[in-house]
């Protein structure tokens, strides 16, 4: 199971910065370098890319409940941290790392012309 979310924050550099630290403990392995943080845990890998007001979130597990709480954990964390947190929207995920969020963000920029309704 993969699943992407984009976290617009005002304070998102310093959020994950934060975050990052919170998140160690229930990591096996994690890493920083440049604007992208990685987090291994038990059954779970996540990756955040940082942009200054942006947060693309990334997150992969064999069972869907893992998952979820993966999710849970990485979202409460950086919550923790932010100033304001928006509420979160999950996409289902394919094999290029934050392409399907990208395209779903794509597609909700794109004006409506009602047809169909």
């Amino acid at each position: 199971m993969r699943f992407e979310a984009c976290l617009e924050l005002d304070d998102a550099k310093a959020a994950i910065s934060c975050a990052f630290e919170g998140l160690k403990p229930h990591c096996v392995y994690s890493s920083h370098q440049g604007r992208d943080y990685a987090f291994e845990l038990q059954s779970a890998k996540a990756l955040v890319h940082a942009e200054p007001h942006i947060l693309w979130i990334r997150v992969e597990a064999e069972e869907i409940a893992i998952c979820h709480g993966t999710k849970m954990l990485i979202v409460s964390e950086i919550g923790n941290c932010a100033k304001n947190m928006p509420n979160v929207l999950w996409v289902e995920a394919n094999d290029d790392p934050f392409a399907a969020i990208m395209a779903h963000n794509n597609s909700e920029m794109q004006p409506h012309d009602g047809a169909g309704r």
